[in-house]
């Protein structure tokens, strides 16, 4: 018997309740302390370089929202981009355009432009990242844990999921242990090799379209000519325990974009050059591929604690309609609580990406934002295609999983 399939798309808000870091929080422990910065002097020194560039990104972006690791690293993308094409000689893709169209670093920039600065940050923001997300403790005896599993077990048992999540933690995989990530072992060494035919089978699958604790490099020590061939330098493996495959990253070059820009592309992706990135290596590859095949290929879409800020992402979802016409169901579980929408309602603003995408899921001019003339907990599109669930994820599964299973399910 063939089940149905259902598309799962979850962000930052579907970790949440769980303990795991949002935004503000992660960045917070990015630019912390780290114990290694005690001991040794090197350490402390890229903890210099990353607080000094932080701080001088709060003098020009001066929205809360925008101070973020996203647009740290984005920085010291463009950093190694421009020391490399101020460098004499510098030629061909070094060569990028708008290093022609500046005279140089600012002049409180200029100690941070030296030889290597922006790796050696760009490395310590990254390993203080994958250490926000791998150390939270997982507590399962916690009633949000059991309400967690509750959520997919009973998704699962209604249909065949193919889950893609823009998140860095374990969660997912925790709560469905027979999901599929596309991995296998292999013979005679430690760590999983991604193949994309394995990724086409039946039952739950999921993608980490951003990267994973669990992801690192293999190890050139055993056979380092194997997979020569079919496998890319910046291709991906995946470790069972996240301490192991952060052991594996190691010092590594980065590819460029076509445009010549650094790419820092690494376990974890981040920063403003997702698009380009996820072109770069597998899984991303590939899972923002079937990713647009399941949407393609399925009417039912989930949508959990996404903020729709990914432009790349948002590409694919704005085509549902055209995909699918009437057949869609689209549910979007997210947190906006009343008081927040009567500030921003009677203010005029509202959150603008997920506005505008969610208005066009449902194809409504305006969207569920402006449509409510009195806040509703749920929100159903007039024509039924697109629901809202606004009172966060563990408020949804308390109230309303049934229902949610219900709509997506319906004709």
């Amino acid at each position: 018997m063939v089940r149905d399939r259902l598309t799962v798309l979850v962000g930052a808000g579907g970790s949440v309740d769980l303990g795991v870091p949002g935004t503000k929080e992660a960045t917070d422990f990015v630019i912390g302390d780290d114990p290694w910065d005690e001991a040794d002097e090197w350490h402390k020194t890229d903890g210099w370089i990353v607080n000094q560039v932080f701080n001088i990104l709060k003098q020009w972006y001066r929205d809360p929202a925008d101070q973020n690791f996203e647009v740290l690293l984005h920085a010291f993308e463009g950093m190694a981009t421009l020391e490399r094409a101020w460098r004499p000689g510098a030629g061909g893709r070094g060569r990028v355009i708008w290093s022609l169209l500046t005279g140089g670093p600012r002049g409180e920039l200029f100690k941070i432009f030296q030889d290597g600065f922006a790796d050696r940050g760009a490395g310590r923001l990254l390993r203080r990242l994958h250490g926000a997300f791998a150390d939270h403790p997982m507590d399962k005896s916690s009633a949000n844990w059991r309400a967690y599993e509750t959520w997919w077990r009973e998704l699962g048992h209604a249909f065949d999921l193919d889950i893609a999540t823009t998140n860095y933690d374990r969660l997912i995989e925790e709560a469905v242990p027979s999901v599929d990530q596309g991995f296998r072992p292999m013979s005679g060494e430690e760590g999983q090799r991604f193949t994309p035919m394995n990724f086409r089978g039946p039952g739950h699958r999921l993608a980490h379209l951003h990267g994973s604790v669990n992801f690192g490099y293999r190890s050139l020590t055993h056979e380092p000519n194997r997979y020569a061939f079919p496998d890319g330098f910046h291709d991906l493996y995946r470790f069972d325990d996240p301490k192991v495959a952060r052991e594996s990253w190691g010092a590594r070059s980065h590819p460029t974009a076509q445009s010549g820009e650094d790419l820092i592309v690494a376990p974890l992706i981040t920063g403003l050059q997702k698009p380009d990135k996820v072109l770069a290596a597998e899984p991303y590859h590939s899972y923002y591929r079937y990713f647009g095949n399941w949407l393609e290929a399925t009417p039912r879409l989930l949508v959990i604690g996404y903020g729709f800020a990914d432009v790349h992402l948002n590409t694919l979802l704005a085509r549902l309609t055209s995909w699918h016409g009437d057949a869609r169901r689209v549910v979007i579980v997210t947190w906006l609580p009343e008081d927040e929408w009567v500030l921003h309602h009677h203010s005029g603003h509202y959150r603008h990406d997920e506005g505008i995408v969610a208005a066009r899921l449902s194809e409504e001019r305006q969207g569920w934002f402006h449509q409510m003339r009195l806040y509703e907990p749920v929100w159903t599109s007039p024509n039924s295609r697109c629901r809202v669930y606004q009172g966060g994820l563990r408020s949804t599964i308390d109230g309303h999983l049934g229902d949610v299973i219900k709509f997506l399910k319906e004709p």
